[in-house]
């Protein structure tokens, strides 16, 4: 029994009977799975045309599940979370700084020889940073699961470091480190990165990356995350916070030098960019004093304050995700002034202050906005007056002479 293999092995066995003269021929063919799956290859008897198998690369992204679900959850139970289409408020959510998980699943690959995989993301949308660096899959959803619903996919994978961007790094960024990581297969390396589009953060760029491998399997599993760039590393305007639209985009661009351009966007509505609330104590002269503050609602609460010119005197309250409005109040200790209560909004978005009571500040937090508010304190002076004497002659020398005296009053303190 003889079989043709195109570009590959295959392991078969068969059986042969003979009848009459003419000598027919009647064989059966039995491909051990293994056979077929190492190939790659469809196998055929001698004489009929072979058939490649047609490996494929199918690009998914981790919807999490939407607000009010933590953004750190999600993807673990069900395939149905690991979506082809694009993501929005009504299906996930992530917070600013948050990386988006993302898993490539292969099919029908070659377990002989090396397999090249190149993908791409928008690094900036108008000058303003987006996906800015590659990091691990479980850096944010951290029981994100890339096996669920794929047959064979289990265990620990094998990981390789992703290198940093020259690009981020040289902005004075520092990337969370991060892998690759793969299920059914190595990574045996990864490329430079390049850009499409140009250089630099200037206008509408992209970066991507070349990853090589082996397939243990026909089908292995590669994820790794995008991270959403935050102002905190490129500064109140140049971040995502500032892109409308879907301005995090993640594609397939190529496997083995081949294939179509899968493309995963991810609105702007499906990531909160958190608020937050700094108070400040600026107290004349500083000292030990502490200043007490109430502070709500919730996650805000109570506090203390000393301007001892340390970081006693700052109170920040980060990462607030319910965007309404919040009230601290100052509680003067004894001998001590109020004297003014000012704030700035950083990042602004549609949110005010004002003043609220006699001794505290009423803030309308919109989303990304980061408030700071000082509050000026000044000692009670202490109450005090001064009496002067004097006389309006110089000089007497006889009794009986009138002396005019002139008593003057002066306050020297608070009274």
């Amino acid at each position: 029994m003889n079989t043709t293999v195109f570009g590959g092995s295959a392991t078969a066995t068969g059986a042969t009977r003979t009848r009459g003269r003419g000598g027919i021929f009647k064989g059966l063919l039995l491909l051990t799975q293994a056979a077929l799956l190492g190939s790659g290859l469809l196998i055929s008897p001698l004489g009929v045309a072979p058939v490649l198998a047609a490996e494929s690369a199918d690009l998914d992204q981790c919807a999490n599940d939407p607000a009010p679900s933590p953004s750190s959850d999600g993807c673990s139970t069900s395939a149905s979370e690991w979506v082809n289409g694009n993501l929005n408020a009504a299906k996930s959510v992530f917070l600013e700084g948050d990386s988006i998980p993302y898993r490539m699943k292969f099919g029908d690959l070659a377990t002989s020889g090396t397999h090249t995989v190149i993908i791409e993301w928008d690094t900036t949308k108008s000058s303003k940073h987006a996906i800015d660096y590659l990091t691990s899959w479980n850096a944010s959803v951290l029981d994100a699961n890339p096996c669920l619903g794929v047959s064979g996919c289990s265990g620990s994978p094998n990981t390789f470091a992703i290198p940093a961007d020259p690009q981020v790094t040289g902005a004075g960024v520092t990337p969370i480190a991060g892998s690759f990581a793969i299920w059914g297969g190595t990574i045996t390396g990864v490329s430079a990165y390049s850009y499409s589009n140009g250089a630099g953060f200037t206008g509408d760029k992209s970066a991507s990356i070349a990853i090589t491998f082996t397939a243990s399997v026909s089908n292995p599993v590669l994820a790794w995350g995008g991270h959403i760039a935050s102002r905190a590393d490129w500064g109140n305007n140049n971040s995502a916070v500032a892109i409308t639209g879907s301005p995090y985009h993640t594609r397939l661009i190529s496997l083995n030098g081949s294939g179509g351009n899968q493309d995963r966007s991810l609105k702007e509505d499906a990531v909160i960019f958190p608020g937050s609330i700094t108070i400040i104590k600026q107290a004349t002269p500083e000292g030990s004093t502490s200043f007490p503050f109430t502070a709500g609602p919730a996650p805000l609460s109570n506090f203390n304050l000393v301007d001892d010119g340390t970081s006693a005197n700052t109170k920040v309250f980060s990462n607030l995700i319910d965007f309404q409005t919040y009230t601290v109040t100052e509680s003067l200790p004894g001998g001590w002034q109020l004297d003014n209560r000012n704030c700035v909004i950083a990042s602004p978005n549609g949110g005010s202050w004002d003043t609220s009571g006699s001794n505290g500040v009423s803030i309308d937090l919109e989303e990304g906005e980061l408030v700071t508010c000082t509050f000026s304190n000044s000692v009670i002076p202490v109450p005090g007056l001064n009496v002067t004497k004097s006389a309006a002659e110089s000089s007497v020398d006889a009794a009986g002479d009138v002396i005019h005296y002139t008593i003057q009053v002066f306050n020297t303190g608070n009274v």
